[in-house]
Parts: C-alpha cells; structure tokens; sequence
C-alpha cells in the first residue's frame, strides 16, 4: 500500500499531467488523450447523445492543442471537463437560439396562414421576401449570420473561416440581427397598411 495513498484508490484523475522535457506536442497530447478520453467521454454523455459527445470529447483535445500555452500547462481532469462544459453550453446556446428562431418563424407563418389562405405564388413571395431581407445585408453581415446561426459554427470558427476577428464576427452578426429585425417590422408595417 502506498504511504501517501493510504485508501489504496487510484488517483491518477486527479493528478496533473505536464509536458516532460524533451516531449513533443504530439506526444504530450496522446499521453493525455490516453489519460483522460474515457473520462471526459463520459462527461459529455450525461448531457449528449453519443455522436455530440463524441464531437465535443475530440473539440477539447483539439482546443487543448490550440492553446497558446500548451506546452507549459499543468493539466488535470478537472480542467479538461471544464473544458467540455463550456463546450456543451455553447452549443446548447447556439441550439436554443435556431430553436427560438425557428419557433418564431413558425408562429409567423401559423399566423399567417389562419389569416389568408396561401397559393403557390404567396409561398414564393414569402421565400422572396426572406431573400430579399438577406440581400438587405452587406456579405459580411450575411456571411457571419450564415456560419454562426444557420451552420452553427463558434465565433472562433467563423472568425477563422472568413479570416477576421471574433470581435468583427460578433459585431456583424449582431448588425446583421437588427437590420434583418428592421426589415421584419417594416416589412409587417406595410401588409398591416395594406
């Protein structure tokens, strides 16, 4: 029995892991993945269905290996399941947002559909109405809606992809967001009118 582990338990989940000298990166992270891959798995599968907490198990080591100071980090379990949390929440975030966009639209077209009786030509028109709405933003703003809400990237993804700030992405979501609120309540304006 161990003197400084006298409950005979392994520890090992809780003790931190370091890059030993002379190690590679590659090497560090596999050690890791080795260690810890079951029990941030697990983790994720409370929350997730398999396929998502696969996903989000593999996002924490490649986050872990994006890290500025990878190499010097003292890691432990604890740390990495922080990791998957905050990944679990954002994409949860992200899904209650299209959940509540889609439930907005939905509501949006009961209603208008308890109102007048729709034609092929009133369904097109609605389509070119929402087409139109998007051609109302500059490709920025369309782009950073497109990839952040419709494709559900992270800020840092589509930060990435259009090769720009998160902070820019953000902010041309969000511009995006109010002028398409804009064209919405104009738009609703004028068939009130009419």
């Amino acid at each position: 029995m161990d003197q400084n582990n006298p409950s005979g338990v392994s520890t090992k989940s809780n003790q931190q892991m370091q890059m030993q000298e002379g190690e590679s990166d590659g090497d560090f992270l596999l050690r890791l993945f080795e260690a810890y891959y079951d029990r941030i798995y697990c983790f994720a599968r409370k929350s997730a269905p398999p396929e998502v907490a696969e996903d989000v198990t593999q996002e924490v080591f490649l986050r872990l290996l994006q890290h500025p100071r990878f190499n010097t980090l003292q890691l432990t379990s604890s740390y990495l399941i922080k990791i998957a949390h905050n990944l679990l929440r954002r994409r949860h975030s992200r899904w209650v947002k299209l959940q509540e966009i889609l439930d907005s639209i939905a509501a949006e077209q009961a209603s208008n559909r308890r109102r007048e009786t729709h034609t092929l030509e009133e369904d097109e028109d609605s389509k070119g109405r929402i087409e139109g709405a998007m051609t109302g933003l500059n490709t920025a703003e369309r782009d950073a809606l497109e990839l952040i809400i419709c494709r559900g990237l992270s800020y840092q993804q589509a930060a990435k992809s259009l090769n720009t700030s998160i902070t820019t992405i953000n902010n041309r979501k969000y511009r995006g967001l109010q002028k398409l609120k804009q064209i919405h309540e104009q738009t609703e304006d004028l068939r009130k009118r009419a």
